[in-house]
C-alpha cells in the first residue's frame, strides 16, 4: 500500500496542473495524505505553503487533478513536512493493528466509516478515525515508523456538540 501512495504522489507530481502550481508555490511541501473510507484509489495529497499559511489539495481521478486551497485552522499552528521516505509501516499493517485492537478491546463496536491521514505530528504517523455504527468515534494514532499504537481514544459523537445547544 505504501507503493500505492508513492505511485499516487508521483502521478500527481507529474501532472501539468501540479507543475504549474509548484512553480508559483516552490516553498510548499507535502504535509499529509488523506482518504475517506476504504476507497484506496482516492488518496488526497496535501501541500502546505508556510508563507501563505494555505494547504493545497490534489486528487487525481482519471488523469484529472482537482485542486483546492484552504487556510489552515489557528494562527500559531505548525504544519510539519511529511517525508514519505520515513514511512516504514503501510496502511495495510496499520489497519491490521487496528483490527486486533478492535477484537481485543472494542468487541461490541463495528466500524461504519473511516478517515485515514498520514501526517507528521512530531512523528510520522497514521491518524485513523473510525466512526462506529453506535455513533462512537475511535481515534487511533499509529507510528508509521515502528507500527506502535501511540494513542487511542474512544468518544461519543454526541460529546462534540456544544453544551448549550438544544
Amino acid at each position: 500500500m505504501l507503493k500505492d501512495i508513492e505511485d499516487i504522489l508521483k502521478g500527481v507530481q507529474e501532472t501539468k496542473e501540479f507543475n504549474t502550481w509548484i512553480r508559483e508555490n516552490n516553498n510548499s511541501y507535502l504535509c499529509s495524505v488523506f482518504r475517506l473510507s476504504e476507497d484506496n484509489s482516492n488518496w488526497q495529497i496535501d501541500y502546505y505553503n508556510p508563507e501563505t499559511k494555505m494547504i493545497t489539495s490534489f486528487l487525481k481521478e482519471k488523469n484529472v487533478v482537482v485542486i483546492n486551497t484552504d487556510k489552515i485552522f489557528g494562527k500559531n499552528h505548525t504544519i510539519n513536512e511529511l517525508k514519505i521516505e520515513n514511512v516504514r509501516i503501510d496502511i495495510t499493517k496499520a489497519m491490521e493493528s487496528i483490527n486486533t485492537l478492535l477484537k481485543d478491546k472494542y468487541k461490541s463496536e463495528s466500524p461504519y466509516k473511516s478517515i485515514v491521514i498520514l501526517q507528521d505530528l512530531q512523528e510520522t504517523l497514521w491518524n485513523i478515525t473510525l466512526i462506529m455504527q453506535s455513533l462512537n468515534i475511535l481515534n487511533i494514532r499509529i507510528s508509521a515508523i515502528t507500527g506502535i499504537v501511540l494513542e487511542e481514544k474512544m468518544s461519543s459523537i454526541f460529546s462534540f456538540t456544544s453544551s448549550g445547544s438544544k
